[in-house]
């Protein structure tokens, strides 16, 4: 089982489709909130899902996941709001473990630069509650 992270902050459509499939991801997650992007439309949610599947790549978006404490990417907030939001919701993790546990190689997707998403609380958790995950 192989879970990847992928932030689209800044990168460009080639760059990210290379990214993906150099990883060989079948299905991307996207743990936006709101699956939106101002400033990149190829990176909103109908968008998205229609270009990934021309590629072969399925797309879900699980707004459960996404960070109620923050809704832009900032360095000077913290994680740890979110950490414990995910640890009193531990059933929001339900369908990503689903998607793992099929033998699918799967990517969560947000804009954030990786050192600041919460895509890596949630990395981390289902690191841990999944026996054999390579993250």
């Amino acid at each position: 089982m192989t879970l990847n992270t992928i932030g689209y902050g800044g990168v460009l459509w080639p760059a990210f489709v290379d990214a993906l499939a150099a990883a060989g991801v079948q299905v991307v997650v996207d743990v936006r909130l709101t699956p939106w992007s101002k400033s990149a439309p190829c990176y909103r949610r109908d968008d998205l899902a229609l270009a990934l599947s021309q590629l072969g790549i399925g797309y879900a978006h699980d707004g459960d996941l996404g960070n109620p404490h923050q809704e832009e990417c900032r360095a000077d907030k913290s994680l740890a709001p979110y950490r414990q939001h995910l640890l009193a919701h531990p059933h929001t993790l339900a369908a990503v473990r689903q998607l793992l546990a099929s033998g699918l190689t799967v990517a969560l997707l947000c804009g954030c630069p990786a050192s600041i998403c919460h895509r890596l609380v949630i990395a981390e958790e289902l690191r841990r509650l999944t026996p054999g995950l390579v993250v």
